[in-house]
């Protein structure tokens, strides 16, 4: 099912075009592709949209375009949003927060305002909900005050909803629908209202309310044309219907939900262009990291020429000390990533999808892909759910001897076969795939002082699948920029700075 037309999400798409007038007025090779990517954004063709809104961050660096470059990351950041990803999404919204500050560009650093507190009330962060929401009232420079005060007030039903005061919330949705009708907004406006309305009987336990309401927004999400809010509102139908014993009833809209996201949404398509992404900010995170280390390697021994002029040494050691810091700081924000990468993994809720597009296998492992040909859908997604379950074991994946062979044997597949799923849901080959989780494991490890403090990183390089500390390594800086035991003494830094 495709939606008929999209409307905003729960969020300001920022500076979103027309498709037609962004291409007319796209001229250097960044806006075309960013015209591009907003075409498929309006579609609902989600995976594309946010290849594209990479590839428009690549060229609009190249141009030095910070304003494209900006766009690209808020629309990438909508994105998140809509799929409930929350932290990649509030990772995002942080990133063109601080750019649009630097840029002077008051009225889209409101609209960034008013999403990172929804993100931050989505994560259950009230206290930092509120700190940007105190900002935000004292912001000025928006261009549309009526909509600026809507919004306002959506954040602030948003925070009693994320501190459980779900009366006063709901008194606060139903003000900013009034204020919407009164301002003669789109009827989405008040659907927002109404959905979230529903959200909060659901929690509250009022399912009798929460049926009404689903069914208003199933009426006023078609009206509309909104497929992202229909989804939301079959959502709170399942749910609603749960809580009142009504089984049936629930099953049935718990299916429409399942069978409607899946369509919008197109699972397979969105983890190979999140793929991409992680490629990109990792070979960002690298570039930066090399780049300082080159700089204060060059500056201390420039120290050491020069260690007799005492004034000149004090004035590099300052310098030095300041690069070392902004290392630190790419570091912590890689360390901060991963961290947000596993909680998404953790949480990630979307149906895995085969798909029906050939996929290129690696040739070292398991020939062309022709000869794959036969299989049919279900038959990809049971393997590949096979193959998850396996591999998001700790006790398979620390297996050092684990290879294709294993894993086809345990899921009673053959090399091909797994071969296959992998390289079409995740564009990558099985020991790149297994590296990946390996590395992230040891990730989790390095970072949890409270169980894993005591233990060496040989320690833990062994119990992850790695018989020697080169490989463990080499692995570990391809993927994270930095060895395991810098990413452990900050990854102790950070968590010991976050406990005071």
């Amino acid at each position: 099912m495709q939606p008929k037309k999209t409307i905003l999400t729960l969020v300001i798409i920022l500076y979103s075009f027309a498709a037609a007038h962004a291409s007319m007025r796209a001229s250097t090779p960044a806006e075309r592709v960013k015209a591009q990517a907003d075409r498929y954004y309006a579609s609902g063709a989600y995976p594309m949209a946010l290849t594209y809104y990479i590839k428009g961050m690549e060229a609009a660096e190249s141009e030095k375009n910070k304003r494209i470059y900006m766009a690209c990351i808020g629309n990438i950041a909508n994105i998140y949003e809509t799929l409930g990803d929350y932290e990649s999404n509030l990772f995002y919204l942080l990133k063109g927060y601080d750019m649009s500050k630097n840029l002077g560009d008051n009225d889209l650093r409101n609209k960034y305002l008013i999403n990172i507190v929804s993100a931050y009330c989505h994560l259950g962060n009230v206290n930092k909900a509120k700190e940007f929401f105190r900002i935000s009232q004292k912001a000025t420079g928006s261009k549309d005050q009526k909509a600026w005060k809507y919004f306002l007030i959506y954040n602030s039903a948003r925070i009693k909803q994320a501190e459980g005061k779900y009366e006063a919330a709901v008194k606060e949705h139903l003000y900013a629908m009034d204020f919407a009708k009164k301002n003669k907004f789109d009827d989405v406006y008040i659907l927002y209202q109404e959905c979230e309305i529903g959200n909060i009987y659901v929690k509250s336990g009022n399912y009798a309310e929460a049926i009404k309401c689903g069914e208003k927004c199933v009426e006023m999400s078609g009206a509309t044309g909104n497929a992202e809010m229909l989804v939301n509102a079959y959502s709170i139908l399942s749910k609603a219907y749960t809580g009142t014993g009504q089984n049936d009833s629930a099953q049935k809209y718990r299916n429409i939900y399942l069978e409607m996201y899946d369509s919008i949404f197109h699972a397979n398509g969105l983890n190979k262009a999140k793929g991409r992404l992680k490629e990109y900010e990792n070979r960002k995170n690298n570039e930066a990291i090399s780049l300082l280390t080159s700089r204060i390697s060059t500056q201390t021994l420039v120290i050491i020429l020069v260690s007799g002029l005492f004034a000149v040494s004090i004035a590099l050691v300052i310098i030095l000390i300041r690069k070392n810091h902004n290392l630190r700081n790419v570091q912590r924000l890689l360390i901060a990533r991963n961290n947000d990468l596993m909680k998404s993994d953790e949480n990630n809720k979307i149906m895995m999808s085969y798909g029906e597009e050939a996929a290129q296998l690696p040739e070292d492992e398991s020939g062309t892909g022709d000869d794959c040909r036969e299989m049919t859908t279900e038959q990809a997604n049971a393997l590949l759910t096979k193959i998850i379950e396996l591999t998001n074991d700790i006790r398979t994946i620390s297996d050092p001897d684990l290879n294709l062979k294993t894993i086809a044997d345990m899921t009673g597949s053959n090399t091909k076969y797994v071969s296959f799923v992998i390289n079409k849901t995740y564009n990558k080959n099985f020991r790149t795939f297994i590296n990946e989780k390996r590395i992230r494991e040891a990730c989790r490890m390095l970072a949890d002082t409270e169980h894993y403090g005591n233990k060496t990183i040989q320690a833990i390089y062994e119990e992850v699948g790695y018989t020697n500390a080169v490989s463990f390594i080499r692995a570990f800086k391809k993927i994270n920029g930095m060895t395991p035991a810098m990413y452990k003494k900050l990854a102790t830094e950070k968590a010991r700075h976050n406990s005071m």
